[in-house]
């Protein structure tokens, strides 16, 4: 069980673990320079996080914090390599939850890249509402890339 704001892993450390999401929300985000914070994606029952460091090898680039109280099950890297090894199906459904991750990261690459921030917006409410309410405004603003007081001149447009 992770609390509400606990910070479940840091960017530079290497997790050892999968994680499945049974109850709760958690976000994967940058801090710059200057403490400002990026929020990369978010993770909801149901949803793996964990993943980056298992498909590469290497340290996370990204932090992973709990913004409610979240149940999840670990599932160490070993045993998930074992049974890939030993079960074609579970192989294919951990190479389908790779490959959806990676559309749902160059997605959103590509909304940032050719959108402006209204657009980010709305594409956010329409495509994830449910988790779009359970936000709050400076998450969402994290996450679109704007400071919250833009999003709330968005908000009111």
């Amino acid at each position: 069980m992770f609390q509400k704001g606990e910070e479940i892993f840091l960017l530079g450390e290497q997790p050892k673990a999968l994680y499945e999401i049974i109850s709760g929300c958690v976000r994967g985000y940058f801090l710059d320079e200057s403490g400002n914070d990026f929020t990369k994606c978010f993770s909801v029952e149901g949803d793996f996080f964990g993943t980056q460091s298992y498909r590469t090898g290497k340290n996370a680039t990204y932090a992973i914090q709990a913004l409610e109280e979240t149940k999840a099950r670990k599932i160490p890297y070993a045993v998930i390599d074992e049974l890939r090894s030993k079960n074609p199906k579970f192989n294919a459904f951990i190479e389908e939850q790779l490959e959806e991750e990676l559309e749902r990261t160059e997605e959103q690459m590509r909304l940032y890249l050719v959108s402006d921030a209204k657009a980010r917006l709305e594409t956010f409410q329409l495509s994830q509402p449910d988790l779009y309410q359970r936000l709050k405004l400076e998450t969402i603003a994290s996450y679109i890339g704007v400071r919250p007081s833009s999003l709330s001149r968005l908000l009111k447009t």
